[in-house]
């Protein structure tokens, strides 16, 4: 039962012990979203077990039972806290930016490297773990309207671009969506935060033109690293 649990995850005590009823129920759970995110990588969810999952995560399945209905339902929290996580690093990272193009290439930055110290979480963000169900999908829609609002700040900075298409900032958050996905599937997360300057000038070029994207990627953005990616940008219209 035990023998696949993931290195580094907290083991409690068997038998009798003095922690507090509060602390091995987050414990639990804790354990029960990580096993459940280390099986969706290992088996993709088509295969995925509960057993799968109380087997990564070091619990029995009738303690499964006591947090979660389903396989579906431990995927959809498993999908929430990292979420949850990811915009605070985003949401943080673009507090400490001045200006709009700063800020977008400071969520870039830390979003891929979030992304990329944790690879088998940022699966959750790929239409690996969206065909668990509508509710992870809807959940994954959502937070790319998120993200495009910050993007379609831009039209109130730079006054050309508020003539853009309406679709214009979901479709460039979409396209950079399935990208980021491909490298993480493809097993090159890592390589995520040397894509930076390439993704920050493709989100920027609708709204700054193609030499001001270049240049305001250059200074917000960390320099590219060696070696090949899953997928490059494909340079696609505003009108898409």
């Amino acid at each position: 039962m035990y023998g696949r649990v993931q290195a580094g995850m907290e083991q409690l005590p068997r038998g009798r012990h003095r922690i507090a009823r509060a602390d091995v129920v987050e414990s639990q759970r804790r354990r029960l979203l990580a096993g459940v995110t280390r099986a969706l990588v290992e088996e993709g969810f088509a295969r995925l077990t509960v057993e799968d999952v109380v087997t990564h995560a070091g619990v029995s399945r009738k303690t499964f039972y006591e947090y979660f209905e389903s396989r579906e339902a431990c995927l959809l929290a498993a999908y929430d806290a990292a979420s949850e996580e990811l915009w605070r690093t985003g949401e943080e990272a673009a507090g400490a930016a001045e200006g709009w193009a700063a800020r977008v290439g400071a969520v870039l930055t830390a979003v891929a490297s979030h992304l990329a110290a944790d690879p088998e979480r940022a699966h959750l963000f790929t239409r690996e773990a969206r065909v668990a169900g509508p509710e992870v999908a809807a959940r994954q829609r959502a937070d790319a309207e998120r993200a495009a609002a910050l993007l379609r700040a831009g039209r109130r900075e730079h006054p050309a671009a508020k003539d853009l298409p309406a679709a214009t900032e979901l479709t460039l958050v979409e396209n950079l969506a399935a990208l980021v996905g491909a490298n993480v599937l493809s097993g090159v997360a890592e390589m995520l935060p040397g894509l930076v300057p390439q993704l920050a000038e493709y989100l920027l070029e609708p709204y700054l033109g193609a030499e001001g994207a270049k240049a305001a990627a250059a200074a917000i953005a960390p320099p590219a690293q060696p070696g090949e990616i899953a997928a490059a940008p494909h340079r696609i219209s505003p009108a898409a």
